[in-house]
């Protein structure tokens, strides 16, 4: 696509401020970009330095007081250890879709012994309303076999999405995405195991609360983020909406909230989020959507992997 003089315009401004006053280009994007369903970007430029993420990582295994970290510091820290740990996270929750529509949300990813399962399953309440109902699955190291299936067989679609579905499955309905395809698809690595990038160049300082310690020696703060800062927040997470709802379009963002909490060890707890955004139904145009759910993490005693693939884990 063809970009106008203004854009054009825009983008050599944007580059000048950079040599002269040494802002990141990812930075400026954030603060002058009009907001925009179909925004491009780096994931990387959006993400905070490694080296400064090591410095954090650092300063906690030095000792120092979670009280004393900002509330996007925190989940950064939290973030590396699930990128180098084995973990076990549920999220539970509910969609309230365009037209009256309601589908119950149960997510499972389950990193075990070199090896990564997601299983997104969500059954609807209206039968206008197709069931969204997949699984992602990879070796660690070989992440030009990413495996997907998005045609899951529920078996008890009606019951408490806290208390898991069980689901069959054909092999032969299996696709292989190489890393080429996959990122085509999702805009982003399969290692990425949560739905939001979180840093300092999508978090301005009034976005993010105060942390504050709860009385289980758990840390709590909230981020609210809306406009520009949401859309590139979302970068990926809006490919993988347009790719389950099977819509045309990605979404357009209008807020999230998200409540996270982590343990005096400086890992995820829980994270709540409340996402409002709008998706485009052909002959209706943009409607709107409301996602409540919430996530847990698990870090000992985790379920087997041929037990989350087989929708054994209730």
């Amino acid at each position: 696509m063809a970009l106008n003089y203004r854009k054009i315009m825009s983008f050599i401004v944007i580059f000048a401020i950079a040599l002269v006053t040494g802002v990141s280009v990812g930075q400026i994007y954030v603060g002058t970009l009009e907001a925009n369903p179909n925004i491009s970007a780096n994931e990387s430029d959006l993400r905070d330095k490694p080296e400064d993420i090591e410095k954090l990582i650092n300063e906690a295994l030095g000792g120092k007081d979670v009280s004393l970290f900002s509330g996007v510091q925190l989940f950064q820290i939290a973030e590396h250890y699930l990128a180098e740990n084995d973990f076990f996270k549920v999220m539970v929750g509910l969609v309230n879709a365009p037209m009256g529509i309601k589908q119950n949300m149960r997510g499972e990813k389950l990193k075990t012994e070199g090896k990564f399962v997601y299983n997104k399953l969500s059954p609807s309440t209206n039968s206008m309303s197709p069931p969204i109902h997949s699984q992602v699955r990879f070796n660690l190291d070989n992440l030009d076999e990413v495996k997907l299936n998005s045609n899951l067989n529920i078996t008890n679609p009606y019951d408490d999405p806290k208390n898991g579905y069980r689901f069959t499955f054909n092999e032969a309905d299996f696709q292989t995405f190489n890393n080429k395809q996959y990122v085509e698809a999702f805009n982003t690595q399969p290692t990425s195991y949560l739905p939001y990038i979180i840093s300092s160049k999508v978090c301005p300082a009034s976005a993010v609360s105060k942390v504050v310690k709860n009385s289980d020696d758990t840390y709590s703060f909230d981020i609210n983020l809306s406009g520009d800062y949401l859309a590139f927040s979302a970068l990926y997470y809006s490919y993988e909406i347009r790719f389950s709802s099977g819509f045309e379009k990605l979404p357009k963002w209008d807020s999230l909230k998200m409540t996270v909490t982590v343990g005096s060890d400086f890992r995820f707890v829980s994270i709540k989020y409340t996402e409002k955004y709008k998706m485009y139904v052909s002959g209706l145009g943009y409607m709107g959507v409301t996602d409540d759910f919430v996530e847990t993490f698990q870090y000992d005693n985790l379920p087997s992997y041929d037990a989350v693939c087989n929708g054994e884990v209730i």
